[in-house]
């Protein structure tokens, strides 16, 4: 135990004299602990470990986690920067307006998570079957350019959001669904610029329940 205590002290900057003061515990008694004249008693030991802000059982030499509640919140921090949330609900059909409460979260790789921010979306309608299925969710990066080709999130005249692939033709954009029974959508680069018609994020990840 007092190896440990000695190492607060240290890490602390205190010296044994100040821990008496502030704690009440005398320096003989600490001496005593020191040369293993007598045991610290658990009332005095509840002192040191809060007066030093670790656990009793750090204190004592059973435990190597100084503080097992703050390590609790570190990690649970931690998991929660690679979890993202899954936001609105959009349609994959004739685009909806999109629902701005958080549905659920997905985890992705701390690798993923590197590269940009992130959100999913719930997919509604079938205008991106069997590709892209009602139900399913869709991990998007945030990015505002796509390439010719790609699956993206776009929003349409603002307020509307849609998941289809994005295709660059004469200047303007083309939404193709892979559902051949949907018809694509041409916006002229005008309409783009006026409407608006934006590109919020890259599809890069679709979840499916099984």
């Amino acid at each position: 135990m007092y190896k440990r205590y000695e190492q607060l002290l240290q890490e602390k900057g205190l010296t044994s004299y100040r821990v008496s003061k502030d704690t009440g515990i005398t320096q003989s008694s600490l001496s005593d602990w020191k040369i293993g004249k007598c045991t610290p008693k658990f009332d005095k030991l509840k002192i040191l470990a809060d007066y030093f802000n670790v656990d009793l059982e750090y204190l004592t030499g059973t435990s190597d986690v100084k503080n097992a509640a703050n390590a609790a919140v570190k990690e649970a921090i931690i998991k929660k920067a690679f979890k993202v949330p899954v936001v609105g609900a959009v349609p994959a059909g004739i685009p909806l307006e999109a629902i701005e409460e958080i549905l659920d979260y997905e985890e992705i790789s701390e690798e993923t998570a590197k590269k940009g921010e992130y959100f999913g979306l719930k997919i509604k309608g079938d205008s991106m079957y069997p590709f892209i299925m009602e139900g399913d969710v869709v991990i998007v990066r945030k990015q505002d350019t796509i390439e010719s080709g790609q699956v993206a999130i776009v929003m349409v005249n603002g307020d509307e959001a849609t998941c289809k692939k994005v295709v660059i033709k004469n200047g303007g954009i083309v939404l193709v669904g892979h559902n051949p029974e949907f018809t694509p959508l041409y916006y002229s680069a005008e309409e783009v610029e006026t409407m608006p018609v934006r590109i919020i994020g890259k599809v890069i990840e679709i979840r499916r329940a099984i």
